[in-house]
């Protein structure tokens, strides 16, 4: 072809030129990561954010790719974003688009929704990376974002007792539950329970058996526990009413301590005592004139003591001049010794076989008294106590008369024969 020369001057010098440098324009995408919430809790979700923006001074070109290696403790859900391609595999999500991002701006953002595992560590660290786009730049193509993993657990607790009047000297149980609504697992439960007065613990059973406070270990979130508590009731309390509160607590921070504690109120009744008594002066027939002793026996089969038993025997108008004594056995006790007349009296009757209160009274039977002999005593509860049965004793004698009759006859020691004599009868 044609041979080209070289530009040359006026003078026929050749002109030289220094060629200029050019650079062209080019994207340069960088990356930027966040989350919330912050810190993350176990057993509930959480968002991570990737916004992606080109920091070049040219548009890009072809496929652009985000991916973001979520770390172990963390299970990685929906990735979404308007313009973007998201799949999940394993641990990983990979993002992708094709459409231009000129300088200077910015793809709309990318959301990964992550569940945080409960068996997860209290720190992790989630790196994402972009590249393509015709970038040639990649050291700011990369972001990691520290996250901090914390617990939070829910407690609850509830305590039941019986909704019917409880008497003294017997048992009743309160069931309390223990729930965890979460989100995280509840480590180390501890349940108390501080003993309230007139009560004494008898058992647990459930999920509990031993005294409290009861370690429940760990409650994962959404579960509960539950424990059967019995206890006894005095014998000796009052009536009146029972205040018994439990309470939880965990290692594991809880976001609401209102529901930490719960009462119960139990109503306590009359005492109640089963108060019997025994009459006789173990015959089945007594003579007029003659004198006989009663024993009259009090028990108590309780469960409750009965003090101040009131105890009584209004002897009947054939027998003169009674008189009676009290003899107590075992922790049982007479208020009087003794005394004249029927027995109206009190006693402190305790509870069991052995600790009976013994009266014996003695009375002279009227010489001139016919029929039957009967004689009653009773036995009434103290004020406050409650006795489920008919506590009298009656004793019947036959009245049987007995007369041991003699006569003397005297008269003269001699006489003569027809004259009279006379003789002297004395009865």
């Amino acid at each position: 072809g044609p041979k080209l020369m070289p530009l040359t001057t006026r003078s026929g010098c050749r002109q030289n030129s220094d060629s200029a440098s050019f650079t062209p324009n080019s994207p340069d995408l960088t990356i930027l990561k966040s989350h919330v919430p912050d810190p993350m809790v176990r057993g509930s979700s959480g968002v991570y954010s990737l916004d992606v923006t080109n920091a070049g001074t040219g548009f890009t070109v072809g496929l652009v790719t985000v991916i973001d290696t979520v770390p172990s403790g963390l299970t990685p859900g929906a990735a979404t974003g308007t313009g973007w391609t998201c799949t999940t595999k394993g641990q990983t999500v990979s993002c992708s688009r094709s459409d231009v991002l000129s300088a200077g701006s910015s793809y709309p953002a990318i959301s990964i929704l992550v569940t945080v595992d409960q068996a997860a560590v209290n720190s992790v660290t989630n790196t994402a990376t972009v590249s393509g786009g015709g970038e040639t730049d990649i050291a700011n193509s990369s972001a990691t974002d520290p996250t901090s993993i914390v617990s939070s657990g829910d407690l609850r607790v509830s305590k039941v007792g019986p909704s019917t009047v409880i008497n003294p000297g017997s048992s009743f149980s309160y069931t309390i539950t223990v729930g965890n609504d979460g989100p995280s697992d509840a480590v180390n439960v501890v349940v108390s329970d501080p003993l309230p007065t007139n009560l004494t613990f008898v058992s647990n059973a459930g999920d509990c058996t031993t005294v409290f406070p009861c370690n429940l270990g760990t409650i994962p979130a959404g579960s509960s526990k539950t424990i059967t508590a019995t206890y006894n009731v005095s014998a000796t309390a009052p009536p009146t009413s029972v205040t018994n509160i439990a309470s939880v607590t965990s290692d594991t921070p809880d976001p609401s301590s209102s529901n930490n504690t719960s009462t119960a109120i139990t109503s306590l009744g009359d005492q109640i005592a089963d108060l019997s008594i025994v009459k006789t002066d173990s015959v089945n027939s007594v003579t007029p004139g003659t004198s006989t002793t009663y024993t009259i026996t009090v028990s108590n089969a309780g469960p409750s003591p009965a003090l101040l038993a009131r105890v009584q025997d209004a002897v009947p108008a054939g027998l003169l001049n009674p008189t009676w004594t009290c003899v107590a056995n075992g922790s049982s006790s007479c208020v009087v010794a003794n005394g004249t007349g029927g027995i109206d009296t009190t006693a402190n009757v305790q509870v069991g076989a052995a600790n009976t209160v013994v009266y014996s009274l003695t009375g002279t039977i009227a010489p001139d008294a016919t029929g039957s002999l009967i004689n009653a005593a009773t036995v009434t509860p103290p004020v406050g106590t409650v006795d489920p049965s008919s506590n009298i004793s009656s004793d019947t004698d036959a009245l049987t008369p007995s007369a041991d009759l003699s006569i003397l006859k005297t008269g003269t020691a001699t006489f003569t024969p027809g004259s009279s004599m006379v003789y002297t009868l004395a009865g």
